[in-house]
């Protein structure tokens, strides 16, 4: 199933230990260094839910953040997106940046908030909406748009490398 539907490529990588549940639905958890990544998909009409998790470092030599999130909004073309970013500095370019990748993808930006907290941080959520119809077929058994809440957070404020993590539940 990682292979077939793409998840694969998301993080090429990872060991990977993932299981297809009987009559549908997926599991996958994948171990590449530093970064962590688990996905959760049951595709049933009426109420459909996919997860994507990651923690890893936001810059490093491989993929960042961005490009990460590029290949997630790929593989499961989302009709509807969520991202709430936290981050203990305040890096607005981690935002924009993904709002600016999304875009190229088809995805438009609905809303943009931003929080910064004394000492704590920064938040920012962003809502996005596709600009034509999508939805995974085949792979998954059925057509279906996926709607993503996206939560990416430090791993610990006190490193001075940053962390995220990027949190995709859906419901439909």
């Amino acid at each position: 199933m990682t292979e077939v539907t793409g998840i694969g490529e998301i993080n090429p990588n990872a060991l990977v230990c993932e299981y297809a549940f009987d009559p549908c639905g997926y599991s996958m958890n994948g171990i590449d260094g530093d970064r962590y990544t688990t996905i959760h998909v049951t595709p049933e009409d009426g109420f459909s839910y996919a997860s994507y998790e990651c923690v890893g470092s936001v810059y490093d030599d491989r993929d960042d953040i961005v490009g990460i999130l590029k290949k997630v909004v790929q593989v499961f073309r989302p009709g509807m997106m969520s991202a709430s970013i936290t981050c203990a500095s305040s890096n607005g370019d981690i935002w924009t940046r993904i709002g600016k990748a999304v875009e190229i993808l088809g995805m438009k930006r609905r809303s943009c908030i931003v929080d910064e907290f004394p000492a704590a941080g920064t938040v920012v959520f962003q809502t996005f909406t596709s600009t034509e119809n999508r939805g995974i077929v085949d792979a998954w058994g059925n057509g279906v748009s996926w709607d993503y809440k996206v939560g990416i957070k430090m791993k610990n404020f006190i490193e001075v490398e940053e962390y995220w993590k990027m949190s995709y539940v859906d419901t439909l």
